[in-house]
């Protein structure tokens, strides 16, 4: 089986063609790219925090973009007792999963980004001589705080079934559906940016997985045949793709 990206039009004809007996006469070799896919939802959701993660990246920038003002950084966490056990990392912009390790490392020196803010007039400073924004404040790592336990659910789906050393089809259904619970229960979150995150979300999400029934035959024929599924969680499975597809909000 290969995904579905264009380049691999001229694969899958030529096995069609040359190859032998495939699984239901060869109809289902392509099954759309999961962490592709994912990765546009979360794109969508994080437009809401764009600002806040800008800001914190810049205070990584920051950091990062000498010795000196390493050496500053660091300087600020003896002063108040927190030991640096890991190196903040930067993020790139057209790749969330980089976003997501950002702001992990990130939150956990907060105190230390504002220590170097008082402390570090080069700090401050270099945002108010560039058209950058300026470097996080309460509600930025309040943002990114809770930004994190939910991103990284899609990061540890993302990471898993992109895997090329073991076979990765069999957990296709189950992600789906960790994924489609998590976004539900967080509709209802009190915190707003999150709630907000997850509409967006959520219409992404139904646009690429809302529909079970356009799912690849070969995906369920993996979920049925995994030996380590019980009969249990294939029937929870096959309840929650029977409430999805009623779900009018659900058809792309």
């Amino acid at each position: 089986m290969v995904d579905n990206a264009p380049t691999n039009d001229g694969v899958v004809d030529w096995t069609k063609k040359y190859g032998s007996k495939h699984v239901l006469g060869g109809n289902y070799l392509r099954v759309g790219g999961f962490a592709y896919f994912l990765n546009l939802v979360v794109k969508q959701g994080l437009q809401k925090c764009v600002k806040s993660i800008e800001k914190t990246s810049n205070a990584v920038k920051y950091v990062r973009s000498s010795l000196k003002r390493q050496s500053k950084f660091l300087d600020c966490a003896k002063q108040l007792g927190v030991m640096i056990t890991k190196s903040v990392c930067l993020d790139v912009v057209t790749q969330w999963n980089s976003t997501y390790l950002m702001l992990e490392v990130a939150v956990e020196y907060e105190l230390v980004f504002d220590c170097l803010y008082h402390e570090d007039l080069g700090y401050h400073g270099s945002f108010l001589t560039t058209n950058v924004l300026g470097s996080p404040g309460f509600n930025d790592w309040e943002n990114a705080r809770k930004l994190i336990p939910f991103l990284k659910l899609f990061y540890d789906g993302t990471t898993t079934l992109s895997g090329s050393t073991y076979v990765t089809i069999n957990n296709y259904f189950f992600w789906i559906q960790a994924i489609r619970d998590y976004l539900k229960e967080a509709q209802t979150s009190n915190y707003k940016v999150l709630s907000e995150v997850v509409v967006d979300m959520m219409s992404k999400y139904d646009q690429y997985f809302g529909n079970i029934s356009k799912v690849n035959m070969l995906v369920y024929i993996a979920l049925v045949l995994d030996p380590r599924k019980t009969p249990e969680s294939q029937s929870h499975v096959a309840h929650s793709s029977q409430r999805s597809n009623t779900n009018p909000s659900s058809s792309s």
